[in-house]
């Protein structure tokens, strides 16, 4: 089993969606963990999936969050904009 396979498995068992970076405003899911990193870097941390925040909407259709209330957060706002 590889590192990336571990990491995957513990995301998952421990109700993560995937990794982020903060200081590099950077993330990435599970299935995908770290597509652009060689060797990983140590500051990824452990986030949850949800809709991007309104400064990333024209970037991406998604954004990794550090914690669960942050997704939450944005998840209500999103709502509020239909």
């Amino acid at each position: 089993m590889t590192l990336r396979e571990l990491t995957e498995e513990w995301l998952k068992e421990h109700g993560f969606d995937g990794l982020c970076n903060p200081d590099l405003e950077c993330g990435c899911k599970v299935g995908d963990l770290m597509p652009c990193a060689d060797p990983w870097p140590e500051e990824c941390e452990p986030g949850y999936v949800g809709p991007p925040p309104d400064d990333w909407a024209d970037e991406c259709d998604w954004f990794v969050y550090r914690t669960c209330q942050a997704r939450e957060d944005a998840v209500r706002k999103a709502k509020e904009k239909l």
